[in-house]
């Protein structure tokens, strides 16, 4: 009997080093490079062909921990910060240039961006359902944070000389610069699934997310160097937004396994207008890759 149970262990742990499962550890670690693009967008809902706005090359880092309480429950948290620079005012009008020698997507460098980041954090518990093949339904709350800034010099025309009996010269101005900022954060619930198959030693884990309703405050700065400083916040508004991702595990050697994936995130807001309806959309477009460790 116990010569029997003794190979069936050394079996079982043979099975399982190659792969990175929670079997093993209860305690899993994720770091990544993030890179891609961020994009603040316009869509109007009156001209469903046009979409206009501002893009950025992003790139950052994510850090990410699941714990299993139990073979059921575990505790989920996840941070990403994500620089954001290279700037484009972009039109994408697919009417107005249908058929013309004029492509739709027309860009221009933003001379006046200085960079910006995107910051995101999430704690959740997944709590795995019976008879869905080991996925989880994902409950929790999120927040994010959109800062964007930008610096603008002024130059002021000189005053023309006064006439009189002895000539004065122009008095001229030193140029103003202005640097602002304009923030935007949004907190809410968030609910979901996530899933995973192992196909030999890669193992992939998929999930998505809803954010049903968002609490969204935003607020801008200004300061003029070497002259004042002003504060603002506009109105508190309400969004929607989903998440989509899929990450690769390949596990190399016990408990450490190089990790690869793509992240969608959608975040929209109805922007008030008494005119006609707009919709604002920050988009994620990221590609992660980096390790993950397990305990």
């Amino acid at each position: 009997m116990k010569k029997s149970l003794t190979i069936a262990l050394v079996a079982a742990c043979t099975l399982l080093v190659p792969s990175l499962t929670h079997a093993q550890e209860r305690v899993t670690v994720d770091v990544n490079y993030i890179g891609g693009w961020f994009v603040s967008g316009f869509d109007y809902p009156h001209k469903p062909a046009l979409i206009t706005g501002k893009s950025y090359d992003a790139n950052g880092v994510e850090v990410s921990a699941k714990v299993a309480i139990t073979d059921v429950i575990s505790v989920n948290g996840r941070y990403e910060h994500v620089g954001l620079r290279n700037a484009q005012f972009f039109i994408d009008d697919h009417e107005r240039y249908q058929g013309g020698n004029v492509p739709g997507l027309q860009t221009e460098p933003d001379l006046q961006a200085i960079g910006g980041s995107v910051n995101y954090w999430e704690l959740s518990g997944s709590f795995k359902l019976p008879k869905t093949r080991g996925h989880s339904l994902i409950v929790g709350v999120a927040k994010a944070n959109l800062r964007r800034e930008s610096s603008v010099t002024y130059t002021l025309p000189p005053l023309p000389s006064v006439p009189t009996s002895r000539p004065m010269p122009p008095t001229i101005f030193p140029p103003i610069t202005v640097n602002s900022s304009l923030e935007a954060q949004q907190i809410a619930m968030l609910v979901g699934g996530e899933g995973s198959q192992r196909l030999r030693d890669v193992t992939f884990n998929y999930a998505g997310r809803v954010y049903p309703r968002m609490y969204r405050k935003d607020g801008w700065s200004s300061r003029e160097v070497g002259g004042r400083n002003m504060k603002g916040e506009g109105p508190d508004q309400s969004s929607v937004g989903w998440e989509l991702r899929v990450m690769a595990t390949w596990a190399i050697v016990k408990h450490v396994g190089l990790t690869g994936g793509y992240e969608f995130r959608r975040l929209r807001t109805e922007v008030p207008n008494g005119f006609w309806p707009i919709n604002e959309n920050q988009d994620s477009k990221l590609v992660l890759v980096g390790l993950r460790i397990g305990f």
